[in-house]
């Protein structure tokens, strides 16, 4: 896994690399939230923590959508289409929406609030068993369904 920048990824909190570290050990699997990638891709903070598990990640399809969108709309379309590209030449399979994940992310739409992005991306997490890597707290109102893993401490 190759970031775009090849510069330093965020400083790793030793004590969240060993949790984590100990999560990959036990066997879990991690769904990517779009703050994750942006996260390690820009070296911002927690950043170097996805590196740690890109071995048992997938990545939900809202979330390379995001990923697109956000990227697009700041620097460009050609810009979009690298790192689009760069993160599918990862290899991490890509979480595409299926009936549990649509009716799973409209439960959370409604019950939580969340938006439509949001929503489908803890969907897949949820519907696969995986933990939710993100830097994003809006994720944390869903403490009682998903597993949130945050790249950084509040």
């Amino acid at each position: 896994m190759s970031s775009r920048r090849g510069g330093r990824s965020g400083s790793v909190s030793s004590k969240r690399a060993v949790e984590l570290k100990r999560l990959v050990r036990e066997g879990n699997s991690f769904a990517l939230d779009t703050s994750a990638i942006l996260a390690y891709l820009h070296g911002e903070r927690g950043g170097k923590l996805v590196a740690l598990v890109a071995g048992s990640c997938s990545i939900p399809f809202m979330a390379l959508t995001e990923l697109y969108y956000i990227t697009w709309q700041k620097t460009g379309k050609a810009t979009a289409d690298a790192m689009y590209g760069l993160v599918k030449s990862w290899g991490m399979p890509v979480l595409m929406p299926e009936e549990r994940i649509i009716l799973t992310a409209g439960r959370f739409k409604v019950l939580h609030g969340l938006g439509i992005a949001d929503s489908y991306i803890a969907a897949a997490a949820f519907v696969t068993g995986s933990i939710l890597l993100a830097r994003d707290p809006d994720y944390d109102i869903l403490e009682d369904d998903v597993r949130v893993f945050q790249l950084t401490s509040r």
